[in-house]
């Protein structure tokens, strides 16, 4: 099973995780393999929990990037001609801090990665008379990773937190194969979203309640590059 902060998202029909996240927005991940609580039911194997991180009473801000170019990557000749050419960039900002001190806090998240990949040519499927080889149009993806949270210290023994976040990605020329033609390669928009409130409460120094609603949803369009559905 595939937690998020205490809360099932696995994907009902493919039994993996169901959302896509942005690392910098990790706190830490639980995993737990036997001898598993009460509290984790419709699992025999492994439990693993993402946990979120949170805003505190300083003001917090980071960013990175990251760049993976093809000319970094070290291929002979033969793995340069029948691989192609791969790029990606990774762009990552966090900020958290009070809203008001000592009683409320946000965090922000948010991810952009950008891929684009080249099979290597190959010869004219369609037209096999064409001596040249033809270069299939490119692989490409753009997503956004988006989290959002806000904690509410109610009173030093109630907290209640809020929490949404998101994973869209647009992706062209999926398939990557020379026996299909340009209009007819895939197009695909995959999105999904989870929200979250929890309220934590301490009623004695012996007992702990913790109360959680969640709701994940996920879909994805696909259709060909021309964008004809007949």
């Amino acid at each position: 099973q595939y937690l998020i902060d205490g809360i099932n998202t696995t994907d009902p029909a493919t039994n993996t995780f169901a959302s896509n996240f942005n690392f910098d927005a990790i706190k830490e991940f639980q995993v737990l393999t036997g001898g598993l609580d009460a509290e984790y039911g419709q699992a025999t194997g492994g439990i693993i929990n993402l946990v979120t991180k949170s805003g505190g009473n300083e003001f917090h801000i980071d960013t990175s990037f990251y760049i993976t170019p093809d000319w970094l990557k070290l291929r002979d000749d033969y793995e340069k001609e029948s691989l192609g050419e791969e790029n990606s960039y990774n762009y990552n900002i966090n900020v958290g801090g009070p809203i008001i001190k000592d009683k409320l806090w946000y965090f922000g998240s948010v991810e952009f990665r950008y891929t684009k990949a080249y099979i290597g040519p190959t010869e004219d499927f369609f037209n096999p008379t064409n001596p040249d080889l033809l270069q299939h149009p490119p692989y490409k993806w753009f997503s956004v990773y988006y989290l959002g949270k806000v904690t509410w210290q109610v009173t030093d023994k109630h907290k209640l937190t809020a929490m949404f976040q998101g994973d869209p990605a647009w992706i062209d020329n999926t398939i990557q194969a020379s026996t299909y033609s340009a209009d007819a390669e895939e197009k695909r928009f995959q999105f999904g979203g989870f929200y979250s409130l929890s309220w934590e409460a301490l009623w004695s120094k012996n007992l702990f309640q913790r109360t959680q609603l969640g709701l994940m949803y996920s879909g994805m369009r696909q259709q060909p590059m021309s964008g004809c559905t007949d």
